[in-house]
């Protein structure tokens, strides 16, 4: 196990020697010839082990033991203190601090091996548990993110009654969520196209409105039979998979020729791009969000879209394809419905004309009429023979 070794004494000699031991161990090695030029590497690099001397000018290795230690960014890292100070009072002062280990100098080759070895194994594990209690983290602000802010959406837009709002309304959650500076929403029509529905673009000037995006895309490449795999929102409609891109500009794997376009009309530049399905209940892609340019909130540059913004994402496009599905399910059924009511009220009508000529009352106008209108017809006869 190898690891990156700071030396840390105010002896050049010393150090030049320390530092071959380490090297020759097969570790990368960085020196210092005093504490303040230490604590300053360690903050502004990273280490896995730090060989402290005692006795040196300005900053002894005791003041560098507190300083490392009452920093809780430096305080993980293993400090073996080499000095040529063997008094038991000294070892126990440096232990005491929370140095993990002392040697006497000059150290011996194998017991500094075996010290090394022992430090970066605790720095491995320390650093394995870090990265345990990050995911843990992650995942319970995920999680408080579905119960706080993606499903409190999704209840909203199931309950959206305008569907060119609810369009709206999904595409500027999603925005909202990612600090995406634009966005496009696809639906799949029955053509097997990815139709652009509604799209929006930050910063664009409000008299000049933005140039119109391809109005639709083919799922199969033009002329022939074959999957259309480079456009994002035909492949996400074949994939049913995310596409997360950090830089449209420097990557050959998709069609961004269409964004780009846009880019040069409007000044911009888009970026970073996320797109992802929107799934129906059976599982079906009926949809696509593609957002661009996720921006950091503390400094608004362009960043790529993090995975933690790409899971929340997965959350919140399944909760709006459910509105969708849901609002286009109830949309049918009020057409069936209202088909219904004019066929009801079409048999009411000729159940009504039938049930009035079977009355005595029709029947006798009937007959009436019809002699009214057999003397008319023999009164004209008369009067053109006349």
């Amino acid at each position: 196990m190898t690891g990156r070794v700071l030396v840390v004494d105010d002896n050049n000699l010393n150090r030049m020697m320390l530092a071959r031991q380490v090297r020759e161990q097969g570790h990368e090695v960085a020196m210092a010839e005093g504490g303040r030029t230490a604590l300053e590497m360690l903050k502004a690099e990273s280490f896995d082990v730090v060989l402290l001397d005692v006795l040196m000018p300005e900053m002894d290795g005791y003041r560098v033991l507190e300083a490392i230690m009452a920093d809780p960014a430096l305080a993980h890292i293993p400090v073996i203190v080499i000095s040529a100070l063997d008094e038991m009072d000294s070892v126990i002062r440096c232990i005491e601090l929370g140095a993990q280990d002392y040697l006497p100098k000059p150290a011996n080759a194998l017991l500094l091996k075996a010290r090394i070895s022992a430090s970066l194994t605790k720095k491995r594990m320390h650093d394995l548990e870090k990265r345990y209690v990050e995911q843990v983290e992650r995942e319970k602000k995920r999680a408080d993110d579905l119960l706080n802010v993606v499903i409190p959406i999704g209840a909203a837009l199931s309950g959206e009654q305008d569907f060119g709002a609810l369009l709206e309304r999904i595409l500027n959650e999603a925005m909202s969520l990612c600090h995406a500076s634009g966005g496009v929403l696809y639906l799949r029509t029955e053509d097997n196209r990815m139709q652009v529905v509604t799209s929006r673009f930050h910063g664009l000037a409000d008299a000049a409105p933005a140039p119109a995006l391809e109005a639709s895309i083919p799922l199969w490449r033009e002329g022939t039979r074959e999957p259309d795999l480079r456009h994002i929102a035909a492949r996400i409609a074949w994939t049913d998979r995310a596409v997360n891109v950090a830089d449209t500009y420097d990557q050959d794997q998709y069609d961004f020729s269409e964004l780009h376009r846009f880019d040069r009309l409007t000044g911009g530049r888009s970026v970073s791009v996320l797109a992802l399905p929107l799934r129906s209940s059976s599982g079906k892609v009926i949809g696509v969000v593609q957002l661009t340019n996720a921006r950091d909130p503390r400094t608004g540059e362009i960043v790529p879209f993090d995975a933690h913004l790409e899971q929340m994402m997965t959350s919140l496009s399944t909760l709006a394809a459910v509105a969708l599905e849901h609002y286009q399910r109830e949309q049918r059924l009020k057409q069936e419905i209202e088909v219904l009511r004019i066929e009801i009220d079409e048999r009411r009508e000729a159940r009504a004309v039938a049930e009035l000529t079977e009355t005595d009352f029709f029947r006798h106008l009937e007959a009436k009429t019809d002699i009214l209108r057999r003397r008319l017809e023999e009164a004209g006869g008369r009067k053109d023979r006349a």
